[in-house]
């Protein structure tokens, strides 16, 4: 890993938004930092497998904090390293700044005009985390995902609507939550779930929480309810259970009696407000497959690595990422609660 050199000083009162992005993602990475508003926010990208010279114009960037480069790694190590960098810089002894939230777009995203003002706004209301909405433009977001009424959250809204490219958290809860899940996520055994991981992680310790509408980030609609999937689905039921599903056979039989409306497979092109096809809650995994991806889901195992990184300290974390973050398995399966 190798930090910038020292860029403009931060400032207290703005937030950080954490961006990855590989060599092919460079041309979208510049809408997305032009979309970023650097009196709310500044950027920390983390760029993957980069050739020297293709990304200078990061340099003049405005909205642009810090350039971490590396070589390919899981998307949750990749945020990590720059958690790693805002936490330093936000616990430094002259504490000269503080980030008032801490988001996490897609490269190849861009955030709606006032969107991160809006965050920022939210979250100066009392909340500590805020879901937007998203979809690939205006006049197509999906009405019953995502309605245009804002209000509170709670573990059946995270499920539903929260993604990485919706989800912010205040700079007070991002410190003490610590680090994004390095066994969950693009690149890891369990290729998802680590966004969604960390706004649960959140409700658990108590934080509280609002869907804002007007929070809106254009991103092409993602795969993170499709089949394939589904097995990290029963994971977090089982690590994080919903109100009234204490055991993992209760979190089950509610994730297998609702299934959210998957993203990937309903694309609305009706204007706002307009009805969305009603799902039957079937993704084409018949009744074995999916009971073998909810066995799957609630491995003992898996559920205590979860449940001990999600409740170590955040120095106790970094360690972890540190030794497990770009495999996305433990190093010894006999440590640290593992499998």
């Amino acid at each position: 890993m190798n930090p910038s050199p020292e860029r403009a000083p931060l400032v207290r009162g703005r937030g950080a938004v954490i961006v990855t992005a590989r060599a092919a993602e460079v041309v979208s990475l510049r809408v997305l930092l032009d979309s970023v508003d650097p009196a709310v926010a500044r950027a920390w990208v983390v760029l993957q497998n980069v050739a020297p010279g293709s990304t200078d114009w990061l340099a003049d960037h405005p909205s642009v904090a810090r350039v971490i480069t590396t070589g390919l790694v899981p998307l949750s190590h990749a945020r990590n390293l720059a958690l790693h960098e805002i936490f330093a810089a936000a616990t430094a002894p002259n504490d000269a700044w503080d980030p008032t939230f801490v988001g996490f777009p897609d490269a190849d995203g861009r955030y709606a005009p006032g969107a991160l003002a809006t965050v920022h706004a939210a979250l100066g209301d009392g909340v500590d985390i805020v879901i937007g909405r998203y979809g690939p433009a205006a006049d197509q977001f999906d009405p019953v995902r995502f309605p245009a009424t804002p209000g509170p959250i709670d573990w059946s809204i995270v499920r539903q609507r929260a993604t990485s490219v919706t989800l912010f958290v205040s700079g007070r809860a991002a410190l003490d939550l610590g680090y994004v899940m390095p066994y969950l996520g693009l690149g890891t055994p369990w290729p998802a779930g680590e966004d969604v991981e960390f706004a649960l992680r959140a409700l658990r310790r108590g934080y509280t929480g609002r869907y804002e509408p007007k929070a809106v980030t254009y991103h092409p609609y993602g795969t993170e309810l499709d089949p394939a999937r589904r097995p990290v689905r029963y994971l977090l039921a089982a690590a994080y259970p919903p109100p009234g599903g204490s055991t993992v056979v209760r979190s089950v039989r509610r994730l297998l009696s609702g299934p959210s409306v998957p993203a990937s497979d309903d694309r609305p092109t009706t204007s706002p407000g307009a009805t969305a096809p009603k799902s039957n809650g079937s993704t084409g995994l018949g009744a074995s497959a999916e009971v073998r991806a909810a066995l799957k889901g609630v491995q003992p195992s898996v559920v205590r690595r979860l449940r001990h990184f999600a409740s170590a300290t955040p120095s106790e974390q970094w360690t972890l990422v540190q030794r497990d973050g770009i495999t996305g398995s433990p190093t010894d399966a006999h440590e640290s609660g593992g499998a």
